[in-house]
């Protein structure tokens, strides 16, 4: 019982960093329109949200190795509860784009503590099932989110939806306060939280080529994720559709990372986890194929760029999940807060840049959004492929240099 809950409250952690990414993709519109605003102005409110997501993970991690997580929990979200009412009430985009950066610190934080957490609390084998139990779960955020989004837009308003994150963080302040627990390790010596000590550790960590390599490819499938559910809403506002049913659109590409996911913890015990991210990235590939050619006709409707872009996601249900366990199994749980700052922190600069450019790059054209993405899902295919080659070099000279061999 004490597990169940336990894993609840990470998982709901883990959620702030996604929840109020998607949950207003819907609004985006009527944002827009109520702040009388450029698009690349209201489309900042989501970059500057996975850039201080970024930032803060990147800063938390060496306190997470040694401080009270319990502590550390409770500030953070209550700083992403101040920022989200903030986000609630202001009638300034200025001011909701500087108060979304706040809300993102707070978001950063809980969503390392939350990974750290299970590595400090669980063995690497079963940490490792966990995590893929909760990632699928956290998928089902983008999936639910826009439609409570959606719908809370329509009825209520824009300004409902961060009321509605202003309530749900209430209750996950109020569950880390009476039920979350955490194993404390020793605290640190003066000299472990320097910045030249933090940055030379960081820079350890990524000195490891499996790491680096598993980091790489998450950051360039997310990138490839965060260009489309950057550009979509508007692709499918020009098209006529309403925020109900943009926020309804997102549903089937989820379910189908979630399937796909849950596959993923199925085959992991029979095949090798890096052959699975690689038939994850080529589906993804293909998903991306079939979305620029539907592009290049310039005549299509919804569910012709839904079914694709649920290929791709279906892809990322292999990759995704597989690329964050493989990563943090690369080091021992006393490094378990660095590590999940950096898996936190490159992946979501990576993501911030793609929604920062998609629009730029790509003008509202489905076909250059596909080339977009598929150009991203190639790169981390190379990469996986040179972590695999690096690893079987390795074990081949491993088995050489082995006397009894």
């Amino acid at each position: 019982m004490k597990s169940a809950i336990f894993i609840t409250l990470s998982i709901a952690m883990g959620m702030l960093c996604l929840l109020p990414s998607d949950i207003y993709l819907p609004a985006l519109p009527l944002i827009q329109q109520y702040f009388d605003s450029s698009t690349s102005l209201i489309q900042m409110t989501l970059s500057v949200f996975l850039l201080g997501t970024a930032a803060s993970q990147f800063l938390i991690g060496p306190f997470v190795d040694f401080y009270n997580l319990k502590a550390i929990g409770i500030v953070s979200v209550t700083i992403f509860l101040i920022a989200t009412l903030i986000c609630a009430i202001t009638t300034s985009i200025e001011v909701m784009i500087i108060a979304r950066f706040f809300q993102a610190c707070g978001a950063g934080f809980a969503a390392v503590i939350s990974r750290a957490a299970v590595t400090k609390n669980y063995d690497s084998q079963k940490a490792a099932h966990v995590y893929l139990i909760m990632s699928p779960i956290l998928a089902v955020s983008p999936a639910i989110a826009p439609v409570i989004g959606g719908n809370l837009s329509k009825f209520l308003g824009w300004r409902s939806v961060f009321i509605f994150i202003f309530i749900l963080g209430i209750l996950i302040l109020i569950g880390i306060w009476k039920f979350f627990a955490v194993k404390q390790t020793s605290s640190p010596a003066k000299e472990d939280l320097h910045p030249f000590k933090i940055i030379k550790n960081y820079l350890d960590i990524l000195r490891n080529k499996c790491f680096s390599g598993y980091l790489l490819t998450r950051c360039a499938v997310d990138a490839s994720y965060f260009a489309y559910i950057t550009a979509s809403p508007f692709i499918f506002h020009t098209l006529g559709y309403s925020t109900i049913q943009i926020g309804n659109f997102y549903i089937i590409p989820i379910i189908s990372f979630v399937g796909a996911a849950y596959l993923t913890k199925r085959l992991m015990d029979k095949y090798s986890k890096d052959l699975l991210m690689l038939i994850g990235l080529l589906i993804s590939i293909f998903g991306g194929i079939v979305l620029y050619l539907i592009g290049i006709t310039h005549y299509y409707y919804a569910l012709q760029i839904i079914l694709p872009a649920a290929i791709m996601t279906a892809g990322y249900g292999f990759t995704g999940s597989l690329s964050w366990t493989e990563a943090m199994a690369q080091f021992p749980a006393s490094q378990s807060g660095s590590v999940s700052s950096l898996i936190g922190f490159f992946p979501l600069i990576a993501a911030s840049l793609a929604a920062a450019l998609v629009n730029i790059l790509t003008h509202g054209s489905v076909s250059r959004l596909a080339i977009f993405m598929v150009i991203l899902l190639s790169l981390a295919t190379l990469i996986l492929l040179k972590v695999i080659r690096f690893k079987t070099e390795k074990k081949q000279l491993k088995m050489n240099s082995d006397p009894y061999n």
